[in-house]
């Protein structure tokens, strides 16, 4: 089920603040294992970026690095953070940005489930069919995000809290429940910080099964090159906590 526009960003929006602290899924070896995955890649292009983390970290090394992302208060805090002026930064979503730009990029990156806040499947295999356009030839794809099984094992029974002290200052809780049916998580985030009321934000995704993902994947043009189930470069096997696909598009190979 597709969500409005306006609908998608506002939750972002809401915590770009405090997003840093509040979402520590992509850690710094991580971010190592990608830097050495696009070794000799000097145009990046990040879509759904956030706060930039990655897009930051890629940059460091000398690449043209554009972040995108549909929330001006992410991107604004990626801004603050970059001190040098870096990362190229365009506040549009990333379903319309690979329609319509004529940038050309030796990798374009979609992770930390970035291609699940496309709440259709729909949305999902038009992206991924729309990012060859900004493909130079040779390029690669790489697109992250939580395996489902870890969704739906590790979060039953539902709806499920989990309350989280994030800083010393500030509480967290994650309320997350799931809709079968049309495959959407719903997480709610109520924080507080002393002296301030709470708040509370919810963000919805569409979660892929793998083999999904993989028919997408061969719709789109897009080849497999890579499967793992972890940044470690494991296979993706039944049980793993992530799904990194590396892809390679087939225009133009013959294949």
């Amino acid at each position: 089920m597709s969500q409005p526009l306006d609908d998608r960003i506002a939750p972002w929006s809401e915590i770009a603040e405090q997003y840093d602290t509040m979402n520590n899924s992509l850690f710094p070896a991580d971010l190592d294992r990608l830097e050495d995955l696009l070794a000799g890649r000097q145009t990046v292009c990040e879509l759904a970026s956030g706060t930039g983390r990655a897009a930051l970290r890629l940059a460091r090394s000398g690449r043209r690095v554009v972040a995108v992302d549909f929330s001006a208060e992410m991107l604004k805090r990626l801004e603050q953070k970059d001190v040098q002026g870096s990362v190229e930064t365009v506040c549009r979503p990333m379903e319309e940005y690979v329609l319509e730009a004529t940038d050309k990029f030796s990798a374009v990156i979609c992770i930390n489930n970035g291609i699940t806040y496309l709440t259709s499947p729909g949305e999902q295999l038009t992206l991924l069919r729309s990012i060859s356009n900004i493909l130079s030839p040779g390029g690669i794809v790489v697109i992250e995000c939580a395996a489902p099984s870890t969704i739906v094992f590790n979060w039953a029974p539902f709806p499920k809290t989990m309350p989280v002290v994030i800083r010393h200052d500030m509480f967290l809780s994650m309320s997350v429940s799931l809709d079968f049916h049309d495959q959407m998580a719903r997480i709610s985030y109520a924080y507080e910080s002393p002296g301030e009321p709470p708040r509370r934000v919810t963000t919805v995704s569409r979660y892929i099964w793998p083999n999904e993902f993989k028919l997408m994947c061969e719709l789109s043009g897009l080849r497999i090159l890579n499967w793992w189930g972890t940044w470690d470069g494991e296979d993706y096997v039944s049980g793993s906590p992530k799904m990194i696909a590396v892809l390679r598009s087939v225009a133009g190979t013959g294949e």
